[in-house]
C-alpha cells in the first residue's frame, strides 16, 4: 500500500526512493526490483483508476438519461390553461356526470380561481366550436368579480373512453361583469370522472 502511494508521486520509469532501506544498504538488484514494483503497481493502479472512472461516468450518464423524461402532454392529468400569457394549473380537478351533462372543474383549492368545462356526457372525440350558450361551454372565474365565458374558440376531445376524457382547448373569453376580454390558449384536460 505504501509503495503505491510513493510510486504515485514519481514520474513513470524514474526510480523512487525506497523508504524501507537507506542508500547504503540498497543493492543493484534491490533498485531494479524496487523500480519494477513501483512502476508495475503505479501502472496497474492508474489502469484500475481509469476503469473505475469509466464505470462511474457510465453510471452517472445512465442515471441522468433514465431520470430525464420528455414533458409529454399525454402524461399530464388535470386541467391547465395559459391566461393572457400566464400558465395556470389547477391543483384540484374533479369530473362528474349528472343526467346528460359532463362537468370538469379545476380549482386552485381556495376557490379564488376555477375553470369549468361543461359538455354532453356522450361527447365523441372531435373538434367543437365554442360559442356563447352552446352545448359545450368553458368558463374561468377569478376572485368572484371576474368571470370569463368563451365567446369564440374551439375544444378538441382527443379521447373519451370509459370514464376518462382528454382534450385541448383555446378561446377568447368575455368578462360577464364588464366588457373585458382575456385570451385562453394551450388549454388541456385529462380527467377521470364519476
Amino acid at each position: 500500500m505504501v509503495l503505491i502511494a510513493i510510486g504515485s508521486f514519481f514520474p513513470k520509469n524514474k526510480l523512487a526512493p525506497n523508504p524501507f532501506h537507506d542508500r547504503a544498504s540498497r543493492s543493484r538488484t534491490g533498485r531494479f526490483f524496487s523500480k519494477f514494483t513501483i512502476t508495475f503497481l503505479n501502472q496497474n493502479f492508474f489502469n484500475v483508476m481509469k476503469t473505475f472512472r469509466f464505470f462511474i461516468l457510465l453510471g452517472l450518464l445512465a442515471t441522468v438519461f433514465t431520470n430525464c423524461k420528455k414533458d409529454d402532454s399525454n402524461d399530464f392529468e388535470g386541467v391547465r390553461v395559459t391566461v393572457d400569457g400566464d400558465e395556470w394549473v389547477a391543483p384540484t380537478t374533479t369530473g362528474i356526470t349528472q343526467a346528460d351533462l359532463l362537468a370538469i372543474i379545476g380549482t386552485d383549492g381556495t376557490g379564488s380561481k376555477s375553470l369549468s368545462i361543461s359538455l354532453p356526457a356522450d361527447v365523441k372525440p372531435g373538434t367543437y366550436e365554442l360559442e356563447p350558450f352552446g352545448d359545450i361551454d368553458v368558463s374561468f372565474v377569478t376572485g368572484g368579480t371576474t368571470a370569463y365565458s368563451a365567446k369564440s374558440g374551439e375544444l378538441v376531445v382527443t379521447e373519451h373512453a370509459g370514464n376518462r376524457i382528454k382534450g385541448t382547448f383555446k378561446f377568447e373569453g368575455e368578462n360577464l361583469f364588464n366588457s373585458g376580454t382575456a385570451s385562453f390558449t394551450d388549454g388541456e384536460f385529462n380527467v377521470a370522472y364519476q
